[in-house]
């Protein structure tokens, strides 16, 4: 198990038990997971590491869009 492997399950537990990687395009990796509550398979999308700056200034500009709207 790599690094982001075993931070991805330690962000999941108690919620999805990861089974296996389903697919990986540009942007994330679609994986079978298990989810706990209520028990069922779901995919599950998660963007690639890499994109978290992106990520965070989207929230940020989506804060300030909301804000100015108040």
């Amino acid at each position: 198990m790599n690094d982001y492997s075993a931070r991805l399950n330690a962000a999941l537990v108690g919620r999805y038990q990861v089974e296996r990687e389903l697919g990986r395009g540009g942007m994330a990796t679609v994986y079978l997971a298990r989810d706990l509550r209520p028990e069922r398979l779901v995919a599950l999308k998660v963007l690639h590491p890499e994109l978290q700056p992106y990520v965070a200034e989207a929230r940020e500009g989506l804060a300030r869009l909301t804000a100015e709207r108040k």
